[in-house]
């Protein structure tokens, strides 16, 4: 059965759809998505799964500023009407 197989492979393309820039990053980061989905809410994650910051966008890109966390690794997941993806942040 190919179904499976060819939604793994969408999935993983669909997750080249999301840019996070610089990263790593001094603190300020860019996240754009590029499917043409805007992005509902960016939440910004520590590496236990603590949500440090929220936002709600309506765009399809949004500028953050991490500077005021401790250096480290950050999960940042962008939620799009169709989909959501989870990218690793390291802030140094």
């Amino acid at each position: 059965n190919g179904g499976p197989l060819t939604s793994i492979s969408d999935n993983s393309s669909d997750n080249n759809s999301v840019n996070i820039y610089p990263n790593p990053t001094s603190g300020r980061i860019n996240v754009v998505v590029n499917n043409g989905n805007n992005i509902n809410e960016v939440v910004v994650l520590d590496i236990t799964g603590n949500v440090l910051m929220s936002k709600s966008v309506n765009a399809n890109n949004i500028s953050l500023d991490l500077t005021s966390f401790a250096k480290g690794l950050y999960l940042v997941k962008v939620v799009t009407a169709e989909d959501s993806f989870v990218k690793k942040v390291v802030l140094k």
